[in-house]
């Protein structure tokens, strides 16, 4: 049996994708997720924060319910064998679960989410193609935000289904959604 693949990208660097990975993970217990991160750099402890860049968000990953967390370096010309890799992986009858926007662009996702900051204003270049593949948006941040969504989305036709998940709020909506798009 085909496992399923959902894949999270999102429009800059923390915007909070590893944290809507984490929630995912938690909300789809006890089901066996391998979560993996596919970055083209690499990470670095930021100031002041107490983590350990990379090797903390493969912590939250398995903190949340993954069964085991891989985490990816791939340049641009070796994309195509990461995906590959994932594809491998849910043909093995694994749920896989992305951090990455290229990803997108290479493999048939159950659900692609874009993860939007609407206090960032940088755009990734490799947003575009997320984007244009993505199913919902995920609004982060806290609710008192201003702006719904980054400008560069404000005229997206045709409008995808927006959750917002902040501190505050628990992203219910989102999880049903999600379990209805799984089950299809």
């Amino acid at each position: 049996m085909r496992g399923k693949l959902i894949i999270v990208g999102g429009h800059s660097r923390h915007v909070g994708k590893t944290t809507l990975v984490a929630r995912i993970l938690d909300a789809l217990r006890p089901a066996p997720w391998t979560a993996i991160k596919v970055s083209s750099h690499s990470h670095r402890p930021r100031a002041g924060r107490g983590d350990t860049g990379a090797e903390a968000q493969a912590s939250r990953y398995l903190l949340a319910g993954a069964v085991r967390a891989l985490l990816v370096r791939a340049a641009d010309e070796a994309i195509a064998e990461t995906a590959a890799e994932v594809r491998r992986l849910i043909a093995a009858g694994e749920n896989v679960i992305v951090e990455s926007n290229r990803l997108a662009a290479c493999c048939r996702a159950d659900a692609v989410l874009f993860v939007v900051a609407p206090d960032v204003a940088d755009w990734k270049g490799s947003s575009d193609g997320c984007v244009e593949r993505a199913h919902a948006l995920v609004i982060s941040g806290r609710a008192s935000s201003t702006g719904p969504e980054h400008p560069r989305l404000r005229d997206q036709s045709p409008p995808l289904p927006r959750f917002r998940v902040a501190p505050e709020s628990p992203g219910g909506e989102l999880r049903e959604w999600l379990w209805a798009r799984l089950q299809a």
